[in-house]
């Protein structure tokens, strides 16, 4: 029988079909894969564990993704240069309080998902109640559906790369236009160069080898790895062993800082072709000054570190500096002209 016909036999049959919709509610309401509480549609549910209890009011809005959210529309073209929106997912009201880490599943359009792309290429961001702005671990249940862990209100997005791109930094330093690091007013203190591992390298004259041909090798093994977050200091980092590029940054400013050289990290936007995919968008990277010339510190790729002339570096990866966080040695010059590039010769006026 189907189900339109039980609702046209009569009023003792609609209080049954009533009985059994209240009975499909409660279990949207109730059951999620721990057994805890739920709340949220079929797109977007999030589930809180069995011993913490569902903050009164609790609502779970899947938002339309053509537009960006209020908070991040100061950073719309930057979001929009790299990265695509494919779900965004509100947890409100702003004053609720969850009492524990809780899973929210989120069921993302297949249209969302472009063919150059997967499940597993979507980053997540969160747009927290109190202006902060946190990468969310990411665990792919299938093609077109993931769970993020999140620990408070706020609002959810989720991003996939251009075709052919690879974005620079995280989906939440797209959003804030900067590295988490640079954001903080105590900057300087992840430059640590008294810090014991970084005093260790310092000390060891295998620590840091900067070649003839400028290339950089460093006495500790560092492999790639994805972002930490939150960041880590630099001892931190060593200790994990695996850093990206703006980790590697702090790494190699506190080394080089700690063998007497003035460092700098800097905070803004790279570009730059490799493999056939252009990579671009937030990055963090280190500077130092040698024989009184800068040089942009280049972790790309752990395994070449190497430094470039700064004037070189700015106009190669079109680097667009931010914000810059300088430290240096005791009795070294703080002007900070010294981190201009010096201007490329003039070309000679042209023969009578």
């Amino acid at each position: 029988m189907s189900f339109r016909a039980v609702v046209e036999r009569g009023v003792l049959d609609r209080r049954l079909v009533l009985w059994m919709l209240l009975i499909a509610a409660a279990c949207g309401k109730r059951g999620g894969g721990d057994g805890g509480t739920s709340v949220g549609s079929g797109s977007a549910v999030l589930t809180v564990p069995r011993s913490a209890e569902l903050p009164a009011g609790l609502v779970v809005t899947v938002l339309p993704t053509g537009e960006v959210p209020a908070p991040a529309r100061g950073h719309a073209m930057m979001i929009g240069a790299h990265y695509k929106v494919v779900a965004v997912v509100e947890v409100g009201p702003p004053t609720a309080k969850l009492a524990a880490p809780s899973p929210l599943a989120i069921t993302i359009d297949p249209a969302r998902i472009f063919a150059e792309y997967s499940a597993s290429d979507v980053t997540a961001a969160q747009l927290q109640a109190d202006g902060a702005v946190v990468d969310l671990p990411i665990r792919v249940v299938s093609p077109h559906r993931l769970d993020v862990t999140i620990d408070r209100a706020g609002i959810v997005m989720l991003f996939g790369p251009l075709e052919k791109q690879s974005v620079l930094g995280t989906a939440a330093d797209i959003l804030r236009g900067s590295t988490v690091l640079l954001v903080q007013g105590d900057c300087p203190t992840w430059i640590t160069p008294a810090s014991p591992r970084i005093a260790a390298l310092a000390k060891d004259p295998a620590g840091l080898v900067i070649g003839p041909d400028h290339t950089l090798g460093l006495g500790a093994k560092l492999a790639d790895g994805r972002a930490t977050t939150p960041r880590l200091h630099a001892d931190e980092i060593l200790a994990r062993g695996t850093a990206d590029a703006a980790d590697a940054s702090v790494v190699l400013a506190s080394l080089l800082l700690a063998k007497g050289h003035p460092v700098r990290l800097v905070s803004g936007t790279m570009m730059y072709d490799a493999a056939g995919r252009r990579h671009a968008g937030v990055q963090q990277w280190a500077e130092v000054v040698l024989e009184g010339a800068p040089w942009f510190v280049d972790a790309r790729d752990l395994a070449k570190l190497r430094l470039i002339p700064l004037a070189a570096a700015t106009t190669e990866l079109k680097l667009g500096i931010g914000r810059t966080c300088p430290s240096y040695p005791p009795g070294a010059s703080t002007d900070p002209g010294q981190w201009t590039p010096p201007s490329p010769p003039s070309p000679p006026p042209p023969a009578k």
